[in-house]
């Protein structure tokens, strides 16, 4: 039997496209992935260029200000003198003692305060609002009515941050 050179040409014809659509869906799925990766990557570099502004900027307003890295030790030195002005000066009950928290320490002070007039009261909270070192947030404010006048009662957060030291 002889075999017909055209029906070899067919066949050979139909296996070479089977073997060329194989190859096509192959690198099809190579493409996809890589255009899957690259649009991470793109969206990585975009994130890496943002962060690296905000540390500009963040360098600037260090070098600006002149900021300075506190070890542990000078943070708890600066946060208890605070604590301990605040104390004497408005007799002051320690709520929550002094820990430590994501590289700051804080402690958290209560006490009543009588003032004047409503100016007074305002321009009381804004120092707190005004301090840098520690920072003071307040975070829980009453007023009541009293025979002595109004009463004030203050719940007062300090929180110094600091370097922690490699070891």
């Amino acid at each position: 039997m002889k075999i017909n050179r055209f029906y070899v040409a067919y066949v050979s014809g139909v296996m070479m496209a089977v073997f060329l659509m194989m190859v096509y869906s192959g690198m099809k799925e190579v493409n996809s992935k890589f255009s899957d990766r690259l649009l991470y990557l793109k969206a990585m570099y975009t994130k890496v260029l943002k962060l690296e502004k905000q540390l500009e900027e963040l360098s600037t307003e260090i070098r600006k200000k002149d900021i300075k890295a506190i070890s542990k030790k000078e943070a708890e030195n600066i946060i208890l003198k605070e604590a301990d002005t605040l104390i004497k000066l408005y007799d002051a009950q320690v709520a929550e003692t002094l820990k430590e928290e994501n590289g700051c320490l804080t402690i958290t002070l209560s006490f009543k305060y009588y003032p004047e007039t409503s100016e007074d009261l305002l321009k009381f909270l804004l120092g707190f609002k005004n301090k840098v070192s520690p920072v003071i947030v307040v975070k829980n404010f009453e007023l009541n009515n009293t025979d002595r006048g109004t009463e004030a009662l203050i719940l007062l957060k300090l929180i110094q941050p600091f370097f922690k030291e490699k070891k």
